[in-house]
């Protein structure tokens, strides 16, 4: 049997002949080796996804769909907790039993600004009887992925968001919860991959938005609820715009940061009264093609998204 290495990072189709004195069968497996990096993709102070950006899967996520089919992670406009877009598993038209993972990129933890660094995300579920279990699951690898620890189950009710829904769901603004895993025990760690893992009873369909890592644990409360932070359109064009809102007067710093940390711009600093707020990103930084972090700090609380710019 031949033996074939992959050297190089990335996601790749697989195809294997098979001749003899009749003929020749093909078969060929799509995305079938995911090669991780092994060293981190991202080493800055914060870290943070909003699915604004390609498609998915991209150099940044990978997607295992352990049962073949299409019902698998996708990126879609249908809902998203922030901006325009989310992820999206369509699991009412999944079968049990069908497990499907969405791998994010390796992160240098050692970078992470502050204590006890804390990944968040967002979800959105419905359960489509009272009875239905399905499972989500976040996991960590310290190897590249060669093994993976469990950080985090949510299953059946508890995973719900939006009660029981017999129709194929689709969350609206308030069905989105933030869920959070405590990482402070892989703080040294230079090469941190994260996955979601779904396992479906059949149930309805999930959605994934805003993951986020940094050293302060941001929880669900008055000022995230209200907060709106977004930035649209994303990727960045002329017109894009930084758009968030206060509940009370606040003390707030609003920066430009690239992918290893620094600060690029400070969009402003200072104190706001009650109220929507708007910041033309052209108008108050130039930037460069590439990959960066919109960091809003309020009341010593942080804010990220990342902001592309093509």
């Amino acid at each position: 049997m031949p033996t074939i290495t992959y050297s190089t990072p990335g996601t790749y189709d697989v195809s294997l002949t098979v001749t003899n004195g009749s003929g020749s069968v093909s078969e060929t497996k799509t995305a079938y080796i995911i090669v991780n990096h092994s060293t981190a993709q991202y080493a800055n102070s914060i870290y943070s996804e909003g699915f604004e950006g390609a498609t998915i899967p991209n150099t940044d996520f990978n997607v295992k769909n352990t049962n073949s089919g299409s019902n698998t992670w996708q990126q879609t406009t249908t809902a998203a907790a922030t901006g325009t877009k989310s992820v999206r598993l369509m699991n009412s038209a999944s079968y049990v039993g069908h497990v499907d993972e969405l791998i994010g990129p390796s992160i240098d933890m050692t970078q992470i600004a502050g204590t006890t660094p804390t990944l968040t995300f967002k979800v959105a579920h419905a359960q489509k009887t009272s009875t239905s279990a399905d499972k989500l699951q976040f996991y960590v690898s310290t190897n590249c992925g060669e093994s993976w620890v469990l950080r985090k189950a949510l299953t059946g009710a508890s995973l719900s968001t939006a009660g029981v829904s017999s129709a194929s769901f689709v969350p609206n603004a308030s069905q989105w919860v933030t869920q959070s895993v405590n990482l402070n025990g892989y703080s040294s760690q230079t090469n941190l991959y994260f996955m979601f893992r779904f396992t479906s009873d059949g149930g309805n369909n999930i959605y994934i938005d805003d993951i986020n890592i940094s050293g302060t644990t941001i929880g669900v409360d008055e000022l995230e609820n209200n907060l709106n932070f977004n930035i649209y359109p994303n990727p960045a064009n002329e017109n894009t715009v930084i758009d968030f809102s206060l509940i009370s007067k606040q003390t707030v710093d609003l920066k430009v940061m690239d992918v290893v940390g620094r600060e690029v711009a400070t969009i402003f600093n200072g104190t706001l009264n009650t109220g929507d707020y708007k910041y033309n990103v052209n108008e108050q930084a130039k930037l460069a093609a590439g990959v960066y972090f919109i960091k809003l700090t309020v009341d010593n609380r942080v804010f990220t998204k990342k902001l592309i710019v093509e």
